[in-house]
């Protein structure tokens, strides 16, 4: 019952908070080289656009506009694209695909670039199935891009490093030493740092939309709170319909520790943790039986003590209400460890139990990344797997978080 509760609020959440994806201050340049100011629904791509969603005002309509009909857009002091028609290195850069060819392979194609550093040299990406490209222009260099090639010989898998002599001949100042650039990594880091150096020299730095990127963070988090519980016992053994025994609800406090890393992805959506969780139940249920011949039969009294750690490994999915609040889904696996624990029947009859594993699925509020509220829910049998009982137990938490540790903050 606790986890069709838990899936319809999610369901619940999902289709409330869906729409509330921010529409930023922005704008969009068409073919005709108008500025259009807007509000743009600012999604921090996983690949590089080909089209986004719009308004003109917060009550107007959403509308889309591609590609072909924009030349520039983009979220004031966040982002900036550029249409550009480039030459483009198809070459694989999966391992087994890789070709034995040096030269790049290269193809005329019309992307959505996004700007990372804009002075008198810019720095450009485009990402698509997880492959970066980077891609430079200067005053006198149109947009190019930064040739870095993975490919193969008899005995091993070598790199085409080009990108350091198209920066070593366009975009080297000079205080920057020949051996810097051929030891420059081919990664956004180093390359952004490269270009802000370059144009710091000429006074030229404009805009640095690379420190505006989604970055990922880890944080410890201390959680208290109460498991709302129910149980029963499920006897087969009269019938292949069970008896049903119900255990008493209780309310039993529970502690945990999560380790969680927020990804870098999507605004920072999504996130992954850890959790090891200490629980604790006891009850007890009585089991009536029907008359004997006009007899009445003396009932059997069930008890469980059942105490247990929970390791946890979920994902998460955030939905930002402002700067400082938000909510979140998640939903994690979970192996259930015994400590100690009694099932029996009158004190003579025993169950024993054993490692379970099952899902569950939570909901919470988040504030300032430091407070937050969570309500949890799962459901699973503690015991062993008997032919003729089950003891399912389901469990609804709500459970109070602190974090004692951000490395956003450091």
């Amino acid at each position: 019952m606790s986890k069709k509760i838990i899936v319809t609020l999610l369901l619940l959440f999902n289709l409330n908070f869906y729409s509330q994806i921010n529409f930023e201050k922005g704008y969009y340049v068409n073919n005709s080289n108008i500025k259009i100011e807007c509000l743009i629904k600012n999604e921090d791509w996983n690949n590089s656009p080909t089209e986004f969603n719009y308004k003109l005002s917060e009550n107007d309509i959403t509308q889309t506009a591609d590609i072909k009909n924009v030349k520039e857009f983009g979220v004031i002091g966040d982002f900036k694209y550029i249409r550009e028609t480039v030459k483009y290195d198809i070459s694989e850069s999966v391992i087994d695909r890789l070709s034995s060819k040096y030269e790049p392979v290269f193809l005329v194609k019309t992307f959505f670039l996004k700007a990372l550093i804009e002075g008198k040299a810019n720095l450009y990406c485009h990402i698509s199935n997880n492959q970066y490209k980077y891609f430079y222009s200067t005053d006198t260099i149109p947009v190019e891009e930064l040739v870095h090639k993975k490919y193969l010989t008899e005995d091993n898998i070598r790199e085409n490093n080009s990108f350091q002599n198209q920066i070593l001949t366009n975009v080297k100042c000079e205080t920057t030493l020949i051996n810097e650039i051929l030891k420059l990594d081919f990664d956004e880091k180093n390359l952004a740092k490269h270009f802000i150096k370059y144009n710091e020299f000429h006074k030229s730095l404009l805009v640095n939309y690379s420190k505006n990127l989604s970055k990922g963070y880890y944080k410890f988090i201390l959680k208290a709170g109460v498991n709302f519980t129910s149980g029963r016992i499920d006897s087969y053994l009269n019938s292949s319909t069970p008896d049903k025994v119900p255990f008493k609800n209780k309310n039993n406090p529970v502690y945990g520790l999560e380790f969680e890393y927020v990804l870098p992805i999507n605004k920072n959506k999504w996130g992954v943790f850890f959790e090891s969780s200490y629980q604790k139940y006891e009850s007890e249920g009585v089991q009536y039986y029907p008359p004997y011949y006009g007899v009445s039969v003396t009932p059997d009294t069930w008890t469980i003590k059942y105490e247990s750690i929970a390791l946890s490994l979920g994902t998460k999915y955030y939905m930002y209400l402002n700067k400082n609040s938000k909510f979140f889904l998640n939903v994690a696996f979970n192996t259930i460890t015994v400590l100690d624990s009694e099932i029996n029947k009158n004190n003579y009859f025993n169950l024993e139990t054993d490692l379970r594993y099952m899902f569950s699925y939570g909901l919470g509020y988040t504030y300032k990344d430091r407070l937050a509220i969570e309500m949890k829910a799962g459901a699973y049998n503690v015991a062993k797997d008997y032919y003729y009982y089950k003891v399912p137990l389901s469990t609804v938490s709500l459970r109070l978080g602190y974090t004692i540790f951000n490395s956003k903050n450091k």
